[in-house]
């Protein structure tokens, strides 16, 4: 879930299952527009509504908009049949979050890894990937990113350019 908070703590407020007061949701994947709000440095451990604690992600608002935009940029030249369209509808649906802090709740994709730890490496090589979706590292990471249901289907030969 994409949420929207107040502070980069966990959200209080729950159903029993969810956090609440989530902007948008996604069947068991982080879209490739999501990750392009976050880096590495906004990695946290947060309680779980249902156990045990997870690794979730959330940063500064008017950060993630500015590197979402510098990433959609460079993307867009890269994939404009991809990208193209939807970089600015989506950077304005980010303008009109109002609260300060932006995140993404993951509890229940930690639970289809090995462990916490196997979940945060996971998370962590996805965001450290973005900024460089063409090097040989990151073409396994960016095409399993991308070939999420909300994300870019993007293959081997558009990821290497050719």
């Amino acid at each position: 879930m994409l949420l929207a908070l107040d502070s980069a703590d966990p959200p209080a407020e729950h159903d029993g299952m969810y956090p609440c007061g989530a902007l948008l949701a996604a069947n068991y994947s982080v879209p490739i527009l999501w990750l392009s709000l976050f880096d590495t440095d906004g990695l946290v451990t947060w309680p779980g509504i249902h156990g045990s604690a997870f690794t979730a992600v959330v940063q500064p608002r008017s950060e993630c908009i500015e590197r979402s935009r510098a990433r959609l940029g460079d993307w867009s030249r890269r994939w404009p049949e991809v990208f193209g369209d939807m970089s600015e509808p989506w950077l304005s649906y980010l303008r009109a979050v109002e609260r300060p802090y932006l995140a993404v709740w993951a509890e229940e994709l930690s639970w289809m890894a090995d462990s916490d730890q196997t979940w945060a490496a996971e998370l962590r090589g996805y965001l450290s990937c973005l900024d460089d979706p063409g090097s040989a590292g990151s073409m396994r990471r960016w095409t399993k990113v991308t070939s999420t249901p909300m994300g870019a289907d993007l293959s081997r030969s558009a990821l290497s350019g050719s």
